[in-house]
C-alpha cells in the first residue's frame, strides 16, 4: 500500500449504482492519487522489493521452515519459466539443484540443471562485484555534483536518453514516409491508418520513457544518489559469502536470475537505472578534465 510511503490513494472501489450493493474494483488510472501527503513509514527501496516479491512464487516447501533464497527469483534462461528445487539423496549424502519447471512437467524445454552451491557462489561473486561498482560510481557521482555541472550536460552524456531519442527519430521518419507511400499507392489507406497509429503510439511511449529518464536524472542530481541505508547495504554486500545468501538479500538487490543450458547465469539487478545514470555521468568528469588539460596546454603555449 503506497500509504506507507508518502502517497494517499483513494477511489480504488466503487458501487455499480445506488440500487446495487455490489462493489467492483476501478482501473488504476481512475484512482484518486495525491502524492507527498505525509512522512514515509518505510523507504522506497523496501516498498519496491515487496512489490517485486508479490509478483513471484514464494511458496514454502513442506520440508522447509522458510522459502528457499532463490524462490520466485530463479528462471530458465530460454523458456523464462521458474526453476524448481530438487534434492537427490544417496546413502548419507544429498545434492540440491534446480531444474526448469517446464522440463519438470515434461512440456518440451531442457533441464537447465544447476547445483545450488555453484549457483550461490556465482550469485555471491556477482553481487559483490555489483556492490563494489555501485559504490565506486556513487563516489564519482558526488564528484560530478561538486563540479556544479548543469542538468543539460548530464543528459548529454546519458546513453539511455541518446538511445531513446534515436529510436524516437526513427519512428518520426517512418510516420513521415507513410504519407509519401500513400500518395504513390504503395500502401492503402487502411494500411496507412493502421501503421500511422502504431508508429504514433510507439513515439508516445518513447516520449514517456524519455521523460521518466530525465526525471530520474533530475531527482538524483537534486536529492543525491540514494538513501544512506542503501549504501550501507551495499557495503554489507562487500563482505558477503555464499553461506550468507538469504531471500531478503537477494530480493533487495536482484530482480531475476536466468540460468541457461550451458550453465551460464545472467542476473538482472535492482537499482540498475541509477547505476547507469551514474556511469554515464562519470563521463562528465573525464570531459571536464580533458577540457581543463587542453585549456592549460593552450595557456602554456
Amino acid at each position: 500500500n503506497e500509504v506507507y510511503l508518502v502517497h494517499l490513494i483513494q477511489g480504488k472501489l466503487e458501487k455499480i449504482n445506488y440500487k446495487v450493493k455490489k462493489i467492483v474494483a476501478k482501473p488504476e488510472q481512475e484512482w484518486a492519487r495525491v502524492e507527498q501527503t505525509h512522512d514515509p513509514i518505510i523507504g522506497q527501496d523496501l516498498f519496491d522489493t515487496v512489490q517485486n516479491l508479490m509478483q513471484t512464487d514464494g511458496r514454502i516447501s513442506p520440508n522447509l521452515d522458510d522459502a528457499n533464497p532463490f524462490a520466485g527469483l530463479l528462471f530458465c534462461g530460454d523458456c523464462k519459466e521458474q526453476m524448481v528445487r530438487r534434492i537427490n539423496r544417496y546413502k548419507d549424502t544429498e545434492k540440491i539443484f534446480y531444474i526448469c519447471s517446464t522440463k519438470n512437467r515434461g512440456d518440451g524445454c531442457t533441464r537447465h540443471s544447476i547445483e545450488e552451491g555453484k549457483l550461490s557462489s556465482i550469485v555471491t561473486k556477482s553481487l559483490v562485484h555489483y556492490a563494489n561498482a555501485y559504490l565506486n560510481q556513487s563516489m564519482l557521482f558526488r564528484e560530478v555534483k561538486s563540479l556544479e555541472t548543469n542538468f543539460e550536460v548530464i543528459t548529454k552524456y546519458d546513453k539511455e536518453i541518446s538511445r531513446l531519442r534515436e529510436e524516437q527519430d526513427k519512428y518520426y521518419k517512418l510516420c513521415s514516409g507513410l504519407y509519401e507511400d500513400l500518395r504513390l499507392g504503395i500502401i492503402t489507406k487502411p494500411d496507412f491508418e493502421r501503421l500511422h497509429g502504431s508508429y504514433t503510439t510507439k513515439t508516445e511511449e518513447l516520449e514517456a520513457s524519455l521523460s521518466k529518464q530525465e526525471e530520474l536524472i533530475k531527482k538524483m542530481f537534486k536529492q543525491g544518489i540514494s538513501a544512506g541505508s542503501r549504501l550501507d547495504e551495499f557495503k554489507r554486500i562487500l563482505k558477503l559469502q555464499p553461506e550468507d545468501i538469504d531471500r531478503k538479500t537477494l530480493a533487495c538487490f536482484i530482480k531475476a536470475i536466468y540460468v541457461y543450458e550451458d550453465k551460464r547465469v545472467e542476473i538482472e539487478f535492482n537499482f540498475i537505472d541509477e547505476y547507469e545514470v551514474m556511469l554515464n555521468a562519470s563521463k562528465v568528469i573525464e570531459y571536464e578534465k580533458k577540457e581543463k588539460l587542453n585549456t592549460d596546454a593552450e595557456r602554456s603555449a
